[in-house]
């Protein structure tokens, strides 16, 4: 598990109490979306080496899961890595737009705000998650609002429609600095 220390040390940050509160009110936002037990494959993509939304949610006592978290850096995996020494946690590198194989495997992915560089990129990587994601899954996609979207890409809701999903919730943080999320579902049918 991740030692209290440790998580409590990297939570001293800034933005460490903003942090851990908007995270456990997605967790509780997403837990009203997803259906049936509580996700138990759970991957972050593109957290880079200071995953504190991944630490936050895998310290929560209530989430019992495995996760994963891709990046396409090594070096950030590695950093990673060397944080957590959660036994439920893989760290693997890989770019998220060219990994298909063990998508449909996750019951919840998590899509950092700068996966894509660029609104254009964002919706490419949505939509071939949408391809590749099992039906009923969970899309958790980071996104900008108001002085964030200086600093990220803006996602716009009907780009994750257009790449499968429908939206289930957007919610939009009251601190700043912190990213805009879109809780999503791949539908069991494709409807479109």
């Amino acid at each position: 598990f991740i030692s209290n220390s440790v998580l409590r040390n990297h939570l001293r940050l800034p933005i460490g109490d903003s942090l851990t509160k908007v995270e456990l009110a997605r967790l509780i936002r997403l837990s009203r979306h997803v259906p049936g037990p509580t996700p138990a494959r759970i991957t972050f993509m593109g957290y880079g080496p200071l995953p504190l939304s991944f630490l936050v949610l895998a310290a929560h006592p209530l989430l019992v899961a495995s996760f994963d978290n891709y990046d396409s850096c090594g070096e950030a995996n590695e950093r990673a890595r060397r944080l957590c020494c959660l036994m439920r946690m893989a760290f693997r590198t890989s770019d998220v737009a060219c990994r298909t194989r063990g998508l449909a495997d996750y019951d919840a992915v998590f899509l950092a705000a700068l996966v894509g560089m660029a609104t254009e990129e964002n919706a490419r990587v949505v939509e071939h998650l949408g391809r590749h994601m099992a039906p009923v899954a969970t899309l958790v996609v980071r996104s900008a609002h108001g002085a964030c979207d200086f600093l990220y890409p803006v996602v716009d809701p009907e780009e994750i429609w257009r790449g499968g999903f429908d939206v289930l919730a957007v919610h939009h943080p009251e601190c700043e600095g912190i990213n805009s999320v879109f809780i999503a579902r791949k539908p069991s049918s494709p409807l479109r």
